[in-house]
């Protein structure tokens, strides 16, 4: 029985040689996936992003001419950032300034009519009411000088 032990432990220590020859000394699993070295460096890393969306602005605003006529000049271009209130656009402003010319004389003559009736001491509510329709001509005249100019709106709208 002490033979059959020998030979039972001789065998044992054999196949382990084997067996450890075979591994280069290491472990099955080492060997099928070799350890690599690799040195730490800096440079840029690129990361790609794709993603499917609708796009919306934070704020948007409208903006509209006063008054109409060509388009002379632009003073912005597509994705420009602009202030509150900077001009983005005009419009050719002698038609506004000719219809400003003739309400101021429209005004001129309103304001004689009421001169002459106060004179005369005649009814001068007629008179009165065609002074105040002519300043108001005159102030509508003016907003559409004014508005010739196309500016950024001053607060976002809707």
């Amino acid at each position: 029985m002490n033979a059959a032990l020998v030979l039972l432990a001789s065998g044992a220590v054999g196949w382990a040689v084997v067996l450890v020859r075979e591994d280069g000394g290491g472990d099955r699993a080492t060997a099928a996936s070799p350890a690599r070295t690799v040195t730490v460096g800096k440079g840029p890393v690129t990361a790609t992003v794709e993603a499917d969306g609708t796009l919306e602005a934070a704020s948007t605003a409208t903006a509209d001419f006063v008054t109409t006529g060509t388009v002379t000049a632009v003073h912005v271009k597509v994705g420009d950032v602009v202030a509150a209130g900077k001009v983005l656009a005009e419009v050719d402003p002698a038609a506004a300034k000719r219809a400003l010319a003739l309400a101021n004389a429209d005004l001129a003559v309103a304001d004689d009519a009421l001169a002459g009736a106060v004179a005369a001491a005649t009814g001068t509510t007629a008179a009165a009411n065609q002074v105040t329709r002519a300043k108001l001509a005159v102030d509508d005249a003016q907003a559409a000088v004014t508005g010739t100019k196309l500016l950024a709106p001053t607060r976002p709208g809707p």
